[in-house]
């Protein structure tokens, strides 16, 4: 599952796809489609009822503390799993 919110919409996704091997991503969801975005949890419900699988047995992987600490809570009523990745860029 892909969850672009900021960075994606649907046009830009679908041009990367084509780059992506194979059948990469079972479920993208752009900020487009659903009514709430994050850090409320329907993007994450949504990939998860198109990948058929119970969203107590996915892992949501944040690489934006930000986003990751407004999800935090959410995440946790629905008995899902959260690694973030913190990544840090410095000027060079």
């Amino acid at each position: 599952m892909i969850n672009w919110k900021e960075v994606a919409d649907k046009a830009m996704t679908d041009a990367l796809a084509g780059r992506w091997p194979g059948d990469q991503f079972g479920s993208i969801v752009t900020y487009e489609r659903p009514r709430h975005l994050k850090p409320h949890p329907e993007p994450y419900l949504m990939a998860a009822a198109e990948l058929g699988v119970d969203i107590r047995h996915c892992v949501v992987v944040e690489d934006s503390i930000l986003i990751a600490l407004d999800t935090e809570d959410n995440l946790k009523r629905l008995g899902v799993a959260e690694v973030r990745i913190e990544s840090s860029v410095s000027a060079a």
